[in-house]
């Protein structure tokens, strides 16, 4: 659809406009910074905590960090002990950091690195080999 739009612009002559709302392109970078809307952060993290409930393993990392940001450790904890026992790698290295600097205790990230194993392990079988095999070459 883009594509005819520009092609009917340049046979017709025309100035060049927004695809999707139709407004004359911007004159200068500031005019195009002012056109750009701005993301919703509430909308965002909305977002994020619909698809951590629905399990989706980066989603609850990303919330563990949204609530690191905002002073709640705890609760970033246990959203990336979660997310690590979904088979997240990036949650493990966060747990590790907070582990070293004496967050948290020994028998829960114990725990949870079991868990992050037994997901990892539970997602191997000899078609993603294959396909990952097939990928490389």
């Amino acid at each position: 659809m883009l594509y005819s739009n520009e092609e009917r612009m340049f046979e017709e002559s025309l100035e060049p406009t927004c695809p999707f709302c139709r407004h004359p392109g911007p004159e200068s970078e500031e005019e195009e910074g002012k056109n750009i809307m701005k993301r919703d952060g509430k909308k965002e993290l909305y977002h994020l905590e619909q698809a951590a409930i629905g399990g989706h393993p980066k989603a609850r990392y990303n919330v563990g960090c949204e609530d690191k940001k905002n002073g709640r450790m705890d609760r970033a904890m246990k959203h990336w002990i979660i997310a690590a026992t979904l088979g997240c790698d990036d949650s493990i290295d966060a747990l590790k950091v907070c582990f070293r600097a004496g967050i948290g205790n020994k028998d829960d990230f114990a725990a949870t690195l079991r868990a992050h194993q037994a997901a990892v392990e539970a997602t191997k079988s000899p078609q993603r080999e294959a396909a990952e095999e097939a990928r490389k070459e």
